[in-house]
């Protein structure tokens, strides 16, 4: 299972990890506590990245609700960084790409969603 992780703040994380060959699920942690976690499609996401924080921010609301008020002003950061996280993943290739089960790729810095 390939997941690529990005750290948004010291305590906040930031996952996408392909859970098997057409989905996707993000994942925002605060330490150890699951805050979100939500699945979709691959072929869901929007290709246009115009499009694609608006589709986590309504995945996350639906799978969520009130994560966005818990993470108050970092809750659209998080949704930057899980949109990041999904095109690496998306972009690291299919099945045939992916490492050992296991193996976890890891993103410090972030790109504007």
């Amino acid at each position: 299972m390939q997941s690529i992780q990005i750290n948004t703040a010291p305590l906040i994380r930031n996952f996408a990890t392909q859970i098997d060959n057409g989905r996707i699920q993000v994942t925002t942690k605060l330490g150890t506590q699951t805050l979100v976690r939500a699945a979709f499609a691959r072929a869901t996401f929007p290709s246009d990245v115009d499009l694609q924080t608006a589709f986590l921010a309504d995945l996350v609301s639906r799978a969520s609700p009130g994560a966005t008020a818990l993470l108050k002003d970092i809750a659209e950061q998080c949704i930057a960084d899980q949109c990041a996280a999904v095109r690496q993943l998306i972009s690291d290739g299919g099945p045939e790409d992916r490492p050992r089960q296991g193996q976890r790729s890891e993103v410090f810095g972030r790109e504007p969603c």
